[in-house]
């Protein structure tokens, strides 16, 4: 029986190392600070249970940041295999940029006056079938 692993999600990487700064800080804190910090948790996840379904009605009728930029992945395949060993940056519907250096990448996106660019990589293609053994 085989099984398939899925790579980790970027975000959940994100998220986790997020996480683990918060609590770095927050065992730099005094016991009583840490009860502040604590009960302030407490009381916002409260107020989250309160909101409850208005809050999800909200997300169910807001775009995700980023929805346009994956949008254009998505409906842009052939533009892409172009694009790839690329670096390319998206705003909205739009390529602002693609280099093979990142930092290239980026700074034609804030030359252009983009504060947070959306930046991924193309990877480039086989057409060669692997078969490991």
């Amino acid at each position: 029986m085989t099984s398939t692993v899925s790579p980790p999600r970027f975000d959940f990487i994100v998220a986790k190392s997020v996480k683990d700064e918060i609590i770095e800080q927050i065992d730099r804190l005094d016991p009583p600070q840490q009860r502040r910090v604590l009960d302030f948790a407490r009381d916002l996840n409260g107020r989250a249970e309160t909101l409850g379904s208005a809050t999800h009605e909200l997300r169910a009728d807001t775009q995700s940041p980023r929805e346009c930029e994956m949008r254009w992945l998505r409906d842009h395949s052939a533009a892409l295999r172009e694009l790839a060993g690329k670096w390319i940056v998206l705003e909205k519907d739009r390529l602002v940029a693609s280099d093979a250096s990142y930092e290239t990448a980026r700074g034609i996106a804030t030359d252009s006056g983009i504060a947070r660019p959306f930046i991924i990589y193309i990877p480039e293609t086989t057409d060669e079938a692997f078969m490991g053994l």
